[in-house]
C-alpha cells in the first residue's frame, strides 16, 4: 500500500488489525502518525518513509504506532 503525498497525517488505529497489509510506503508529507495506527497488523513486514530523514521519522515517534521499529526504512 502507498499512502500518497497528499496525506499529512495518519489517525490513530487507522489500519488496526488489517491482516492483508504487508508493506506500507508513506508519502513525504506525512508529519504525524496516531497512536496504534498499525496495531495488530500481524503481516506487516516493511514500512518505508519516502523523502524523510531518520531525524524526521524519529520526531514522529511520540506515540506507539503498533509496529516493530526494526521494519522502518527511510528513503
Amino acid at each position: 500500500m502507498t499512502i500518497p503525498d497528499s496525506v499529512t497525517s495518519i489517525e490513530g488505529l487507522a489500519f488496526y488489525s488489517n491482516s492483508s497489509l504487508t508493506s506500507v510506503t508513506i508519502g513525504n508529507n506525512v508529519t504525524s502518525i496516531g497512536e496504534s495506527a498499525f496495531f495488530m497488523c500481524t503481516d506487516l513486514t516493511s514500512v518505508v518513509f519516502k523523502g524523510k530523514t531518520l531525524a524526521q521519522v524519529q520526531a514522529m515517534e511520540n506515540y506507539s504506532w503498533g509496529i516493530d521499529k526494526n521494519i522502518i526504512t527511510v528513503a
